[in-house]
C-alpha cells in the first residue's frame, strides 16, 4: 500500500483499489489512537446518508493501525462492490446542472441538516459498549474542530477541498449537479458549513446529557412518517389493495433509505422503477398496474394534505420504463409443450383422485375441492382454450348451438386476448364422453339458470340474440364477491407440476394449449394427405389465434360469411386424436369420491 504524506504528520491518505481513505490521529490530544476514514464513491451516494465512514483502530501503534485500517477498507470495498452490482442492471437519468439561488441553497442545507442528525440517531441506537460511546464522542469533537477551522481559515483550511467535494456530492445525490464555477458557490459552502456545525453541536449536547433536537421546521417529515399519515387518512379501504399498496410503498422507502419527503426527486422514482424492471425483473404490467399507482397514491396524499412541504408529486408525469426488444427477448421464459407421457401422468395423478381429496400441501384450498379441479385442465387439453377463457365461462356460454353442444368465448364473460378470441366452438367428444354436458346441466339446476337461446337460429326481421342477465358461473368455486380465483387454481396447478410431479422448468398450465396445437397440426396434415383438407381459417377460429400461428391448408372460408357455425367445425374437431392418452375416470365418479 502506497502512503502519501500530507501536511499533518499525524495524517496519511491512501487509495485501496478505487476506495479512498484517511489514516489519522485526532488533534487536541484527547486520544492517541489512530482513526480510519473511508470515503463513499460518488456513484454510490444514493445508497448512503453520508459521504464517509470513520472508525477508531483502537491502537496507538502505527503498523497495527494500518493493518486494522486495511481490514476496515476491505470490508467497505466488498460492501461497495455489492452496491455497484445493483447499478449494473439498470440505467438512470443523470442529474441536471442547476443554477444556485437562495431558495435552492436553503432546501439543500435543510435536508443536509436533517440527514446528519437522523444518521446520528441511527448510530446511537446501535451502540452498546462504553468504548464505542467514547469513539462516537471523539469523532463528534473531531468534526467540530475541522468545521471551526473551515470557518476561520476558509479556503486555506486543510480540509476545505474535501468539504466542498463532499457537499457537492451530497447535492448530486439529491439530483442536483452544481457547477464549481457557479457565482453563488461560496454562499452555498457557507450555508453547508453552518448547518453541519449546527448538527454536530446538537450531537455534542446529546453526548453531554442534554435533550437536544432540531427545532420545529428544521427536521422531517420523512417518507416513513408520510406512510403513517397515508395509512390513516388516504389508503384504499379494500384490504387486499391496501396491503399491496403498503408493501410497494415500503419497497420504495427502503430503496431511498427513507429520505425526507421534500428531498424526493423524479430521479428517485425513475431509478426505483428501473430497479424493479431490470434488477428485480418484475413484469412491465406489474410495475404499471401495481407499483406506480401505489406511489402516486402516496404522493397525491402528501400534496393534498399540505403537511409535508411539497406542492407537486415527484411521481407526476412519470411512466413505467420499458424493456427494449433485446431485453424482452432475453427475459421471456420458455414454455414447453406437454407430450403424451406427461399428459398421461397428469390424468393418472392424485389431482384426479377425487374432488375432496387433498393435493400435495394444499389441503384446505376451496378451489381444489371443487369441480374446476377436474374440468379446467381437461377443457384446456381437449379444446386448446386459454386458462382465463376456461375459468371465466358462465352457464349461458355453454349449450346447444346449431344442434351441437358448444362453448361461447365472449368479452361479455370476461377478458379475451383479442377480437379473434371471441368465438363459438364445438365441444370435443372426449369431454362429452367424460360427462361435461351432464355437469353443465347439474350446475344449471343448482343455480337456476335456464339454457341460453341458440344464436344461430333464425330470429326473424329486426330481432337479435339477447344474452340472459342471469349467467351463473360454470365453476362457482373460482368466484367470490370480490375476486376471481382462477389465478389461485392455476398457481396451485403449476406448483403441483413442479413439486409433486417433478416436471422440469417451463412446463405450466399453458403447456396444454401447445400440446393441443401439436395434435391439430398432426391431424390437419393427415387429413390433407387423405384428400379431406380443413377449410382455410378453421383452425385459427377454433383456437382463437389472431394470426396464422397454426398451419393452414388451402380451402374456402368465404362461403361461411366470416363465421363458422359449430356444426361445421364439429366433424373436424372430433378428428383430433390424442394418441396414447389415458383419460381420467368420468366426472360422475370423481364428483362422488
Amino acid at each position: 500500500m502506497k502512503i502519501n504524506r500530507l501536511q499533518q504528520p499525524s495524517r496519511t491518505e491512501t487509495s485501496y483499489g478505487e476506495v479512498k481513505m484517511n489514516l489519522f490521529v485526532p488533534p487536541g490530544g484527547k486520544t492517541k489512537n489512530w482513526y480510519v476514514r473511508v470515503y463513499v464513491p460518488a456513484e454510490l451516494l444514493d445508497f448512503y446518508k453520508k459521504s464517509d465512514f470513520k472508525q477508531s483502530t483502537r491502537t496507538t501503534d502505527r503498523v497495527l493501525a494500518e493493518a486494522r485500517a486495511a481490514a476496515f477498507v476491505l470490508e467497505k470495498s466488498r460492501e461497495f462492490l455489492s452496491k455497484r452490482e445493483l447499478l449494473k442492471g439498470y440505467t438512470t437519468e443523470q442529474p441536471q446542472t442547476v443554477v444556485l439561488d437562495a431558495s435552492l441553497i436553503q432546501k439543500i442545507a435543510h435536508i443536509r441538516l436533517a440527514s446528519l442528525v437522523r444518521f446520528d440517531d441511527e448510530e446511537r441506537s446501535l451502540i452498546d459498549e462504553p468504548e464505542q460511546w467514547d469513539e462516537h464522542d471523539e469523532l463528534i469533537e473531531l468534526s467540530l474542530d475541522d468545521l471551526k477551522k473551515l470557518i476561520a481559515r476558509r479556503k486555506s483550511a486543510p480540509g476545505y477541498e474535501r468539504f466542498v467535494e463532499t457537499v457537492i456530492e451530497f447535492a448530486h445525490m439529491m439530483g442536483y449537479d452544481i457547477d464549481k464555477q457557479d457565482p453563488m458557490l461560496a454562499e452555498f459552502i457557507d450555508a453547508m458549513v453552518k448547518v453541519e456545525k449546527r448538527a454536530y453541536e446538537l450531537m455534542q449536547r446529546r453526548s453531554q446529557g442534554e435533550f437536544a433536537d432540531l427545532a420545529e421546521g428544521e427536521s422531517g417529515p420523512w417518507l416513513g412518517e408520510l406512510l403513517q399519515g397515508w395509512e390513516k387518512e388516504h389508503a384504499p379501504t379494500d384490504p387486499k389493495t391496501r396491503s399491496s399498496y403498503t408493501s410497494r410503498i415500503k419497497n420504495f422507502i427502503e430503496f431511498t433509505n427513507d429520505k425526507l419527503v421534500v428531498a424526493v426527486e423524479k430521479k428517485d422514482v425513475w431509478d426505483w422503477l428501473n430497479k424493479l424492471l431490470r434488477v428485480d425483473k418484475l413484469a412491465e404490467k406489474t410495475i404499471t398496474d401495481g407499483y406506480l399507482p401505489a406511489l402516486r397514491s402516496l404522493f397525491d396524499y402528501a400534496v393534498l394534505s399540505g403537511k409535508f412541504g411539497i406542492k407537486q408529486s415527484p411521481a407526476l408525469g412519470i411512466q413505467a420504463p420499458k424493456l427494449d426488444k433485446v431485453e424482452a427477448a432475453a427475459r421471456k421464459k420458455p414454455r414447453e409443450t406437454f407430450n403424451s407421457i406427461y399428459i398421461r401422468e397428469i390424468f393418472a395423478s392424485v389431482w384426479y383422485s377425487g374432488r375432496n381429496q387433498p393435493v400435495g400441501k394444499l389441503r384446505t384450498e376451496t378451489v381444489l375441492a371443487g369441480n374446476a379441479r377436474y374440468w379446467v385442465p381437461l377443457i384446456a387439453c381437449c379444446q386448446g382454450l386459454r386458462a382465463e377463457e376456461v375459468c371465466q365461462l358462465t352457464l349461458v356460454d355453454v349449450g346447444m348451438q346449431s344442434g351441437v353442444f358448444s362453448i361461447h368465448i365472449t368479452v361479455e364473460s370476461g377478458r379475451v386476448k383479442n377480437e379473434d378470441s371471441q368465438r363459438w366452438v364445438p365441444v370435443h367428444k372426449v369431454l362429452l364422453d367424460l360427462g361435461f354436458a351432464e355437469y353443465v346441466e347439474s350446475q344449471r339446476k343448482k343455480q337456476q339458470v335456464p339454457e341460453a337461446a341458440d344464436m344461430f337460429v333464425e330470429l326473424g326481421p329486426g330481432k337479435r340474440y339477447v344474452r340472459p342477465k342471469k349467467a351463473g358461473a360454470l365453476f362457482p368455486e373460482l368466484h367470490t364477491k370480490f375476486e376471481r380465483k382462477s389465478n389461485t387454481l392455476l398457481q396451485r396447478f403449476n406448483d403441483f407440476l413442479r413439486e409433486d410431479l417433478a416436471f422440469e422448468s417451463g412446463y405450466t398450465f399453458h403447456s396444454f394449449r401447445h400440446y393441443w396445437e401439436d395434435a391439430v397440426r398432426k391431424t390437419v396434415a393427415s387429413d390433407s394427405r387423405s384428400g379431406h383438407p380443413w377449410p382455410k381459417g378453421m383452425v385459427e377460429r377454433i383456437s382463437g389465434r389472431s394470426q396464422a400461428h397454426l398451419e393452414k391448408v388451402e380451402g374456402s372460408s368465404a362461403a361461411y360469411g366470416g363465421e363458422l357455425p359449430p356444426s361445421l367445425m364439429k366433424p373436424y374437431l372430433d378428428q383430433i386424436s390424442f394418441a396414447n392418452v389415458v383419460w381420467p375416470r368420468p366426472w360422475a365418479e370423481f364428483e362422488r369420491s
